[in-house]
């Protein structure tokens, strides 16, 4: 087994100081960056503001995560989708809770099962990002 380590400088702000005219559409880069990251088959745990970083491009950049292995026990794209989404949504936005992040979270809730296409299903057929653009920019 090899395991790396990855130190690097990373210039931007946490989404927990982004101004609030902001917040959605890097709510939804974030769903971007999850969905890549489950598309890999990587569960991402710990989804907060402070974890990720807007940079001067307006990409979202994940950090000290708790990427789950593929068949790790928290590989949990469940977890992800009905607990760390909408606490992240609720620490972004509190109780103003703008239409379209509302209605990501309620057909998120509604999903009976879960998997590593669920969050970019879910993006696409609401009409917000092409997830193989945001994989894979120009």
């Amino acid at each position: 087994m090899c395991v790396h380590l990855v130190f690097g400088w990373i210039e931007g702000a946490s989404l927990a100081t982004i101004p609030s005219h902001k917040r959605e559409a890097t709510f939804f880069r974030t769903l971007e960056a999850v969905a890549s990251i489950h598309a890999c088959s990587y569960g991402v745990g710990d989804l907060k503001p402070d974890n990720l970083i807007l940079n001067k491009h307006d990409s979202v950049i994940v950090v000290d995560c708790e990427c789950g292995k593929p068949d790790a026990p928290n590989q949990n794209f469940e977890n992800d989708c009905k607990r760390e989404i909408p606490e992240l949504a609720k620490e972004m936005f509190g109780d103003t809770m703008p239409p379209s992040v509302d209605t990501i979270l309620s057909v998120l809730k509604s999903r009976k099962s879960f998997d590593e296409n669920s969050v970019a299903e879910v993006l696409k057929s609401s009409g917000h990002g092409d997830i193989e653009a945001a994989r894979f920019p120009a």
